[in-house]
């Protein structure tokens, strides 16, 4: 049974079909391109809001829109058919990175500086094909990239993944155990007992290690995401919970703890503003976002490669969005859409709960 608020819902918001994510992944990922190039180039520190980078920023969106939709197709399919979706969202256009970054990129490297070794190319292949796992990762290419401020890392943005396929993993089994009736209950314990631990690591109660520093907002915004999306029928759209969203990631901001206890405003307020549909053209029929956010750094080592720090930052952005935007663009009709055509339609394993992703 439905509840009512006497206001639109976020369920009744969004149309499947007509929104507006595709845009605000876009402009995320433009985000994230802004933020490194400060770091990549050596032009002083990111920029920083709230305790946290324009990149973290950025990320932490990405995992909010992804707790959504994850859940949503999780519930809206079965098991195999979820796993292998995933696996040909994100895998595909991955593993081409990882070769032309090992085959292409990074001997086009040595025309300026370093050398290049086979044997080091394959193990950069060999060794991230598991989306980059932590402790396994090789960031480098022989010496290749030695000559720049960010030294020998040709593609730092991909340590998101890995926790990224986690998260699918996780709603895939939960989805699969847990009554649907327990769903809810779980997120919302989840996302406590996540938050907790995340504030109580930024106040010294509780040591974490740097990885856990990172990794555990990016679950906390998975998670309010999910929540959003289980929740949809009973989360009222109105002007009222918007600056109720507002004012709590305003309050986040100025205690510098965005990354704590910002994700459940975060997600609303990203997924509030995706159910819009003026910017649902935008990416709807080719969607370069996550081409753009795997290609950037690469793309981002190799302009400072060959220009060095000559036109300050915002050459170094403007440079990196008009190379990567067509390689993106590459990667998602060449790649990733005819890979997502594989995945044949399947039924739903059980009723879907709210809108399908």
């Amino acid at each position: 049974m439905r509840i009512s608020f006497g206001t639109r819902t976020l369920a009744t918001s969004f149309d499947r079909r007509r929104n507006s994510l595709n845009a605000i992944r876009l402009a995320l990922a433009v985000l994230v391109i802004i933020s490194h190039s400060w770091a990549i180039g050596d032009f002083g520190p990111e920029p920083e809001l709230g305790g946290a980078h324009l990149g973290t920023w950025a990320v932490l969106g990405f995992f909010a829109i992804s707790g959504y939709l994850i859940v949503a197709s999780r519930l809206n399919s079965s098991a195999t058919r979820f796993y292998r979706a995933r696996a040909m969202r994100i895998m595909p256009g991955f593993t081409v990175c990882l070769v032309l970054i090992a085959a292409v990129l990074a001997p086009v490297s040595t025309l300026v500086n370093g050398t290049w070794s086979g044997v080091s190319a394959m193990s950069f292949i060999v060794r991230n094909i598991a989306l980059y796992p932590p402790h396994m990762a090789q960031d480098g290419i022989s010496d290749t990239l030695g000559s720049v401020p960010y030294e020998r890392v040709w593609d730092g943005s991909l340590w998101t993944l890995f926790w990224e396929a986690c998260c699918y993993v996780m709603v895939g089994i939960a989805v699969s155990v847990a009554p649907r009736r327990a769903l809810l209950p779980s997120v919302i314990v989840s996302l406590i007992l996540v938050t907790a631990i995340s504030v109580a690591g930024k106040v010294g109660a509780l040591p974490l290690p740097g990885i856990g520093e990172r990794v555990i907002p990016l679950l906390a915004t998975f998670l309010a995401g999910a929540f959003v999306f289980l929740a949809a029928d009973v989360l009222p759209l109105s002007k009222l919970s918007l600056f109720v969203a507002g004012a709590w990631v305003a309050v986040a901001v100025a205690l510098g703890l965005v990354q704590q206890i910002g994700a459940l405003p975060i997600a609303f307020l990203l997924m509030s503003l995706g159910s819009r549909r003026e910017a649902s053209r935008i990416g709807g029929k080719y969607d370069i976002s996550y081409g753009l956010y795997i290609y950037a750094w690469p793309v981002q080592q190799l302009l400072v490669l060959l220009l060095g720090g000559a036109g300050g930052v915002w050459v170094l952005i403007g440079g990196s969005i008009l190379v990567s935007a067509p390689i993106a663009f590459l990667s998602c009709v060449l790649v990733e859409q005819p890979s997502l055509r594989l995945v044949k339609p399947g039924r739903p394993s059980r009723p879907a709960v709210g809108p399908a992703p």
